[in-house]
């Protein structure tokens, strides 16, 4: 093939990777079904920040005196961190003392004043695995997958084991919520970090976009063969004009993906020129949060009603220099977390947005010697001016000489909450989450707005 020469099938490619062009099918005419009862008028965005790899929660919080202290140096050795920022739990007490520890320092004046809620050792389960005295429950069935970094993932973002849900909740959630011909519904569910199953529903998929906000067409318009290329988009679609039907419903895919991509820098650019635009640190993650925070406004002032965004780092497969790398990478994002909070209390619109963590599992409990290893259950923080935080929510047991934690709350009860607070019914929240039945369904409520 000459070089010169756009060929229709690289075209397709490039046109749909990042799935930029897939979330424009939006506005080609399909809707979604809204089997939801509540009428789902006002605003409302959930924000995933996903640390790949799995975090070690296990110090974020630790003892702060007395023998809790020491068990938790005996068990932690060489990873065990200083004692940090003491925090009072309104609905609970620690012996010796709990603190936050200074890496997550950002996030301890939120924890304070209500809007930082914790919700202690959950993970992926399909039934309890632990009795009420704590003692492990013969034949429990566990997840697929247990430990492994690609399956537990999934089972994160699909709210659901393995094969009981081929969709992420993100998506169906907007499945559920959204409905109607909103010229801008590609702004519903958007990507600030590559493809992913949490924003994959039936009708929705993400709209990936880059930390700028938007979504470079490099590949029509780059290098002394853009005319060329943009010569061939037009020809393209001409031909297509009055050809077979899905032929024109794909010639009007991609001009809706560029067309959405032109509006959106469009309208970002004009928020760039505001000075009054809050500051963010200078970092991969940080700047991901900063650009939710326009297209939240974007979404808003184009008349949206809910909008879902995943944002990500990685670098928390901990098996090596641990003690070195985890104290930087919590800084990271609890920094990156606060300034976004912060920006939405600016704007006013504190209450009406929601983030949270979400990460592969939590680690093992003793060192590997330089490190950490697998584990299961975790500590995940929600934040919100909605969030009745100041609290942790279900377990948050000591460490001990033990491999890992069995996590004592199920990562879809955590999941629910959410839902719930995004508008779900209880009518339909055990469609969403398969397994919600097998835990207390409506025993964790994060909200008091």
């Amino acid at each position: 093939m000459n070089k010169s020469t756009l060929s229709r099938r690289r075209f397709l490619k490039n046109a749909l990777a990042g799935t930029a062009g897939m979330a424009a099918y939006a506005t080609t005419g399909l809707q979604v079904v809204n089997a939801a009862t509540q009428n789902n008028q006002d605003y409302k965005a959930l924000v995933c920040v996903f640390l790949y790899g799995g975090n070690d929660a296990y110090n974020l919080f630790h003892p702060m005196r007395g023998d809790a202290r020491a068990e938790y140096e005996a068990a932690r050795s060489t990873l065990a961190r200083p004692p940090g920022l003491e925090i009072f739990p309104a609905n609970t007490q620690f012996d010796g003392g709990l603190g936050f520890d200074s890496a997550i320092d950002s996030l301890k004046p939120l924890f304070d004043s209500g809007k930082l809620a914790i919700q202690g050792n959950v993970g992926g389960l399909i039934e309890p695995v632990l009795n009420a005295s704590g003692a492990e429950i013969a034949g429990a069935r566990l997840p697929q997958g247990l430990f492994a970094h690609d399956a537990s993932q999934q089972n994160w973002m699909r709210g659901a084991d393995l094969n009981q849900q081929f969709t992420g909740w993100g998506g169906r959630l907007l499945d559920l919520l959204e409905s109607g011909n909103n010229d801008n519904a590609y702004l519903r569910n958007m990507s600030l970090s590559g493809g992913n199953f949490w924003q994959t529903g039936v009708e929705n998929k993400p709209y990936s976009v880059d930390a700028s906000g938007s979504q470079p067409m490099r590949f029509i318009n780059r290098g002394r063969l853009g005319k060329l290329r943009e010569e061939s988009l037009q020809r393209y679609h001409e031909n297509y004009e009055n050809e077979h039907v899905l032929g024109r419903l794909h010639s009007q895919l991609l001009l809706n993906s560029v067309a959405n991509n032109a509006a959106l820098a469009e309208q970002l650019a004009a928020l760039e020129a505001d000075e009054s635009q809050p500051s963010f640190p200078d970092t991969s993650l940080g700047q991901q949060l900063s650009a939710v925070s326009r297209l939240i406004q974007i979404g808003k002032s184009n008349g949206l009603k809910r909008q879902v965004f995943f944002v990500a780092m990685g670098g928390f497969d901990t098996h090596d220099n641990q003690a070195e790398v985890h104290p930087g990478l919590s800084q990271t994002f609890s920094d990156a977390m606060a300034a976004f909070y912060q920006a939405t209390e600016t704007a006013g619109i504190a209450n009406e947005v929601t983030s949270f963590t979400m990460s592969d599992f939590g680690r093992t409990i003793r060192s590997n010697g330089n490190g950490t290893d697998h584990g299961w259950g975790s500590h995940h923080f929600i934040l919100g001016g909605a969030v009745n935080g100041g609290q942790i929510y279900g377990d948050m047991p000591y460490q001990t000489r033990g491999t890992h934690l069995a996590p004592t709350t199920a990562n879809e009860q955590m999941f629910a909450s959410l839902a719930r607070w995004f508008g779900v019914t209880d009518s339909v929240i055990g469609d969403i989450f398969p397994n919600l039945n097998n835990f207390d369904a409506g025993g964790i409520n994060y909200f008091s707005v």
